[in-house]
């Protein structure tokens, strides 16, 4: 019983962690855009 249970939360937590992925993964790469465009226009990438 206790593995079937361990078993189901695994594979109802795999979604969760692949939205999770897909979030940090759209958050980077929109940081790592924005730094490029301040680069590009001259200005240092932390400021604000």
């Amino acid at each position: 019983m206790l593995t079937n249970l361990g078993a189901l939360a695994q594979i109802a937590a795999m979604p969760l962690f692949a939205f999770l992925a897909l979030i940090a993964g759209f958050a980077a790469s929109l940081l790592i855009f924005v730094m490029l465009l301040r680069f590009k226009f001259g200005s240092p990438w932390f400021a604000v």
